[in-house]
């Protein structure tokens, strides 16, 4: 379908990534894979980011991982259509913008509305028995499974109405309750309670059977062979779309002058080359030449040779290569060109107020940040995070972006902020004090694990992180009231 609509580049990385389902003023559709992305004469932005993408390669076992930012273009000369992100009406289940009281044997009054499906309607309408044509909505309910696909509810076989028959929702109360809402055959007036939908029988499957494998959003037709059992879902819920991503600071490394010349040239001039006299070969054009200078043919050719190899320069978990570059900022003095991606000093303490007196070792000022976000992937139901040292689960379900990822969406974001660094003393000694809240938490995170059918072997990360963690809100919130900054 076509629709029109605009969204920040970054909003597609995040809230209405790949299988997002997105309400427009009349219609909801679901978000299009990356098959389904235009860009601006087919040319895409690349994003150059070297640790984030030989951890994305080694996450999703490919040799390399091209990122491109997402589709955008302030061109008007551009074709209507050129550019941009198709996506696709759904759900196709609607009901009839028109309302009757219907009673049951009890005597209790509902809200009753028509539930029909998208071929059903008559451009784009509710035609009554009287020809009289009315709007539509799209129903709130739809089917998932904790691999995220999604796909309708085959309302007729749910109500166990007769084949052709005219369906109707019926509502009582705010329309909130399951209990309260019913699908009735209006051919019969037979009729059934929506929470029949959620509930558990044999085999752990509920009232809407075993999951479809349904992918709306890679195309029409597209699905999988799932056995899972088909779990209902409030589309416009919290829980219908996590978008699964990983970031990373752009720290800096004494090759990083070379690979930003090299960036700038590789993919259209420099990717083919399969030796030094390459190199100087190619150093004839303008824009190599440029982009090279000052830089030897031999080391040029080592950064190329690295890259078409495959090979990683980093072996550090994210986390830690950054938090080693935080604490190894100087005080003064060093690189301090302002053009940089990472420009950070370590302020000197001086005299701390009593209360952090003993507590802080260091305080890093960050002047200048880039960092770095790619998608991988999205879960519905529940979001599956980072772990405590910035990467993905290999073994974590995470629903398709595209029929074949053969690059990823990413965004640059540029800031700056605070790093503090506590005395590891001061920090045992805080521990030694919370000992019995350590082992309420403790306890209440393995009772978690259990509720949830998690691994019980899955480590709790302990009290220094619950103490980190926490102080990280609260100075994220002191911060946003202090000096205007939205908390996010």
């Amino acid at each position: 379908m076509s629709a029109d609509g605009e969204l920040r580049q970054g909003q597609l990385l995040t809230t209405f990534g790949p299988g997002s389902m997105v309400d427009l003023p009349k219609v909801s559709v679901i978000v299009g894979g990356l098959e389904q992305w235009r860009f601006p004469n087919g040319r895409k932005e690349r994003i150059h980011e070297e640790r984030l993408e030989a951890k994305l390669a080694a996450l999703l076992g490919r040799p390399d991982v091209a990122l491109y930012a997402p589709p955008t273009s302030d061109d008007d000369a551009l074709a209507p259509g050129s550019c941009g992100i198709t996506v696709f009406r759904f759900p196709r289940w609607f009901l009839g913008q028109v309302e009757t009281t219907y009673r049951d044997a009890a005597g209790r009054d509902y809200r009753a509305r028509p539930l029909v499906r998208f071929d059903e309607l008559i451009g784009g309408r509710y035609e009554d028995d009287n020809r009289k044509k009315h709007d539509v909505v799209p129903v709130r309910f739809v089917r998932t499974c904790k691999k995220g696909h999604i796909d309708d509810i085959d309302w007729r076989v749910f109500a166990r109405a007769v084949r052709g028959a005219r369906l109707w929702l019926d509502e009582a109360g705010s329309g909130n309750d399951f209990a309260e809402i019913f699908v009735r055959d209006a051919s019969t007036g037979a009729r059934r309670r929506l929470a029949d939908a959620k509930a558990v029988g044999a085999g752990g499957v509920g009232g809407l059977g075993y999951c479809s494998g349904a992918m709306p959003w890679l195309g029409s037709g597209q699905a999988v062979d799932c056995k899972l059992p088909a779990i209902l879902l409030i589309r416009s819920a919290t829980n219908a779309y996590f978008a699964q991503t990983l970031a990373v600071v752009s720290i800096p490394d004494p090759q990083e002058r070379l690979r930003k010349a090299v960036d700038r040239v590789y993919d259209v001039f420099l990717k083919e080359c399969d030796g030094a006299e390459n190199i100087a070969y190619e150093r004839k054009k303008a824009a190599v030449r440029s982009a090279l200078e000052g830089i030897s043919d031999d080391a040029v050719w080592a950064e190329v040779s690295r890259r078409k190899a495959g090979l990683s320069p980093l072996l550090k978990s994210i986390k830690q290569a950054e938090i080693e570059t935080f604490l190894a900022q100087p005080s003064s003095g060093g690189d301090e060109t302002p053009e940089s991606d990472f420009f950070a000093r370590t302020r000197v303490l001086g005299e701390l107020p009593p209360v952090l007196r003993g507590k802080l070792d260091r305080v890093v000022l960050v002047h200048r940040l880039r960092e770095v976000v790619a998608q991988v992937g999205f879960t519905r139901l529940e979001a599956v995070q980072a772990d405590i040292n910035g990467d993905l689960s290999i073994g974590a379900e995470r629903a398709p972006i595209a029929g074949e990822a053969t690059w990823l969406p990413a965004t640059e974001n540029r800031g700056e902020g605070v790093f503090l660094s506590f005395a590891p003393a001061e920090v045992t000694r805080w521990v030694q004090r919370a000992q019995g809240r350590g082992t309420q938490l403790a306890t209440g995170f393995s009772h978690w694990l259990g509720s949830k059918n998690l691994d019980a072997t899955t480590p709790w990360l302990g009290l220094p992180y619950v103490m980190l963690h926490s102080l990280s809100h609260l100075l994220i919130t002191a911060v946003s009231l202090e000096c205007g900054y939205a908390a996010s």
